[in-house]
């Protein structure tokens, strides 16, 4: 038999598309241990987020979520960071106070944008501390979000901003799987695990603080009352007195003593 070949009828530019084309797996799947937060998130199942009104939007800041932090009520997490920058650096400015009075998360960051004696470096430490404060606040106080946030597991949180590299990665969902080497901060995504955490390990307390039988003790009280019981029984001698004495082994020791 001659050589095997391809077959006639199959043109060979449909054959060469046949042996390039591979599937192609989005990004480097896997697990990332995080240190700070004694976790491991999954990358290679992670939630992407950006506006308020796409998938997984109550992830957002802009996302409209009534919390308070004891002293003023916030309508969304944009607003109380933009409202906690103003009062890190110029908390008598008017741009502070008419945050409070904006609820539009655009015109909310415009103003945030203006407050005076604003310092980067300064900023850079604390902004991370503020978001995460405001997604602790907005999750603890709004329980369907709560409960949203906790039914992403282990899920790595990513806010797929094209626009930002610092609160997102720069790269929208689509396109960031491929692009993870190329990725910013994601400086939200990292509040909101940190947060989701927290929210894990306070339900985990609450249900050890539940309160459970000891053995010991139980069996210990029964162990009494049974002795207790069999001495009522027995017949009473004249002139005596049985009494029931605890000893360190919390066992009933029967003393007679005749009466005077």
């Amino acid at each position: 038999m001659p050589p095997s070949a391809a077959p006639k009828n199959v043109p060979k530019s449909s054959q060469s598309k046949q042996r390039r084309k591979q599937p192609r797996l989005p990004g480097k799947s896997g697990m990332k241990h995080d240190s700070n937060a004694s976790r491991t998130i999954a990358t290679d199942r992670a939630v992407y987020f950006f506006r308020p009104k796409e998938e997984h939007g109550y992830l957002s800041q802009w996302y409209i979520s009534p919390f308070t932090n004891g002293v003023h009520s916030y309508e969304n997490a944009e607003q109380y960071m933009m409202h906690q920058k103003g009062v890190l650096f110029a908390p008598d400015s008017p741009a502070t106070s008419s945050i409070l009075e904006t609820t539009n998360p655009r015109d909310i960051r415009a103003l945030g944008r203006m407050i005076p004696n604003f310092d980067e470096a300064i900023w850079k430490r604390e902004r991370l501390r503020i978001v995460t404060e405001g997604s602790r606040l907005k999750f603890k106080q709004n329980e369907i979000l709560k409960t949203q946030l906790l039914a992403t597991g282990d899920n790595e949180l990513v806010e797929a901003s094209p626009f930002d590299r610092i609160w997102g990665v720069g790269f929208s969902a689509k396109s960031a799987p491929m692009k993870r080497a190329k990725w910013g901060e994601n400086l939200l995504g990292k509040a909101l695990m940190a947060v989701r955490q927290e929210l894990k390990e306070e339900s985990g307390d609450e249900l050890k603080g539940e309160p459970t039988p000891r053995r010991d003790l139980l069996g210990s009280q029964l162990s009494n009352s049974s002795n207790q019981t069999s001495l009522r029984g027995q017949p009473d001698l004249p002139g005596h007195v049985v009494l029931p004495l605890p000893s360190p082994a919390q066992a009933n020791v029967i003393l007679s003593l005749p009466l005077l």
